[in-house]
């Protein structure tokens, strides 16, 4: 699978623990378009990333939860990971 429906699965699995259902994300709607997302958009321009509600936050639910998100949580090592090192 690609590596965003595996991404979607993942946090699909936390709203599930949660009793959430989305239905339909703008995640699946936006896929295979040719769209930035914010922080592409704010990478770009050398803006600070929204790491702590972007990245950390889901991590933080999904542990509560006990849901493991490993594809997650190697994507927000990277990109935490970019933004230390840009920032030096």
């Amino acid at each position: 699978a690609l590596p965003i429906s595996r991404t979607l699965a993942e946090m699909r699995g936390v709203g599930a623990k949660l009793g959430i259902d989305p239905g339909v994300v703008a995640l699946d709607v936006f896929r295979d378009a040719d769209v930035k997302t914010s922080m592409l958009q704010d990478m770009e321009r050398g803006r600070p990333l929204e790491t702590a509600s972007i990245v950390e936050a889901p991590l933080e639910v999904a542990e509560k939860a006990g849901v493991p998100m490993p594809i997650v949580r190697a994507l927000a090592s990277l990109i935490l990971l970019k933004e230390r090192l840009r920032a030096r």
